[in-house]
């Protein structure tokens, strides 16, 4: 009998070592751009939900002329108060009532009442002013939008991407922390230059401008949750200082740190995600060389000078005391002026400007409220009409009246009479005839004699010469 041999091959373990490793290779970079996508998802994610919130932030502020107050971020997401502002659960009437009960620098049922800058505007007295921290208040916005929706359908469409309680939570199940300036949570006290929330990158330079005025701040405390609340009002313990950048945003100041996305160790890791909103500061007056008008715009000729802090607009003479005018009106000393180059100014305020009144009626509003207040001109002024209070076209004259033109003369000189503006009255002048006595009058000089002026009736003054 004869006996085959079967000779199957198969693997060396060096073989498999190699297979091995390469298909580690390949998982491990399935991995880490599933990893990398992962987290691209969610930072586009918590992007998408912070630009809800602070698009819903901007739509209340427009519909009731103030920012809502924080929620109290340590009720549970079953607690019936949840994501309301934390005074209607309080009982008390309004924010401002409620954040006046909380001490400074003292939280209170997870909203804290952090002491801010204080805005100096002489002669005003200085005002202090306060940041509220806690949630982001979704329920009262969404009742707020489904109320207004259900009255006015018309409202649908631009409030149905108002933020929702899902958009109150990060990508990393921790809730949206939100910093609100105090006195901006009510629309008597309501102040866009009041902004006391400060906003700074991680080396501490200023992303607002003045530094410490942004209105509000939207934080999410990323992927590590640093001092945020869970769903269930449990809150993540925030580092020591120093542990990591992100610290700043949860030490229970008013500054904010916005920066970069860093996942070093230590000061070198920041993974929150900062949404702010803060006035640009723009002068209300513009200037333009003398002959470039631009239609529409209210003008002060020549040199001004606008005193800080007081209801004071001036015009004065190239050459004129810039510190009070040609020596008329003497004005107080903590003024401080500000002197702009020969030039036309115009106003640049998209609304009107009051000069002396909190609510004007006109373009430029000027009223007289102390006894060195009012319009006060030692040069041009130049106006398409000039007008009492009342209004209405029997109100106004034309300022060239004013300036002697025609229109604003008095019948011209007759051989029996001249005539004397006596008074302005309906837009024009009132003029007094003046009989001429012939005997007085002189139309020539005695000989020897020289001209030096003419009288009030049209006669020649004459003296011997000198």
């Amino acid at each position: 009998m004869m006996k085959t041999q079967n000779k199957r091959a198969g693997f060396t373990i060096m073989e498999l070592v190699v297979v091995m490793m390469i298909s580690g290779l390949i998982i491990g970079g399935a991995a880490q751009m599933a990893r990398i996508h992962l987290a691209q998802q969610k930072q586009t994610e918590v992007n998408d939900k912070m630009e809800r919130i602070v698009a819903s932030l901007e739509k209340y502020q427009a519909l009731y002329g103030h920012y809502p107050c924080p929620a109290n971020p340590t009720l549970p997401e079953t607690d019936p108060n949840a994501g309301q502002e934390f005074w209607v659960a309080g009982g008390f009437a309004d924010c401002l009532t409620a954040a006046a009960a909380i001490p400074a620098d003292t939280c209170v049922g997870g909203i804290c009442r952090i002491t801010g800058r204080v805005v100096n505007n002489p002669p005003s007295p200085p005002v202090q002013l306060y940041v509220l921290t806690g949630g982001y208040p979704y329920q009262t916005i969404v009742d707020d939008a489904l109320l207004r929706t259900a009255n006015n359908p018309l409202l649908r469409e631009s409030l149905s991407d108002i933020a929702s309680a899902n958009d109150a939570v990060d990508p990393w199940g921790g809730r949206m922390s939100y910093l609100v300036t105090e006195g901006m949570t009510d629309r008597g006290s309501y102040e866009s230059s009041y902004g006391a929330v400060a906003v700074q990158t991680e080396t501490g330079v200023s992303l607002v401008d003045p530094a410490e005025t942004a209105h509000f701040a939207v934080i999410s405390h990323g992927n590590n949750n640093s001092g945020a609340y869970d769903i269930n009002g449990v809150q993540t313990a925030c580092p020591a200082a120093g542990a990591s950048a992100d610290v700043e945003n949860c030490d229970g100041d008013y500054t904010v740190t916005a920066g970069l996305t860093r996942l070093g160790t230590g000061a070198a890791y920041f993974d929150d995600a900062v949404y702010f909103l803060s006035s640009k500061v723009t002068n209300l007056w513009s200037a333009v060389p003398v002959g470039d008008w631009i239609p529409g715009r209210d003008y002060l000729e020549d040199e001004f000078v606008l005193f800080n802090g007081s209801y004071y607009v001036a015009t004065v003479d190239h050459t004129a005391d810039t510190t009070n005018g040609p020596n008329l009106i003497p004005l107080p000393a903590e003024w401080t002026p500000i002197s702009v180059p020969p030039t036309h100014i115009y106003n640049v305020n998209p609304g009107f400007v009051g000069v002396g009144t909190g609510t004007p009626q006109e373009s430029l509003d000027i009223t007289n409220a102390t006894a060195a207040g009012g319009l006060h001109t030692w040069n041009d002024m130049m106006s398409d009409q000039i007008c009492d209070r009342s209004g209405g076209a029997t109100d106004c004259f034309n300022p060239e009246d004013l300036g002697g033109n025609i229109g604003m003369q008095c019948p011209a000189r007759t051989a029996t009479q001249v005539y004397l503006a006596r008074r302005f009255r309906n837009g024009g002048v009132e003029c007094d005839p003046v009989t001429l006595p012939a005997a007085i009058i002189r139309t020539a000089c005695a000989p020897g004699e020289l001209m030096y002026g003419v009288d009030i009736l049209g006669g020649v003054l004459c003296a011997p010469p000198p």
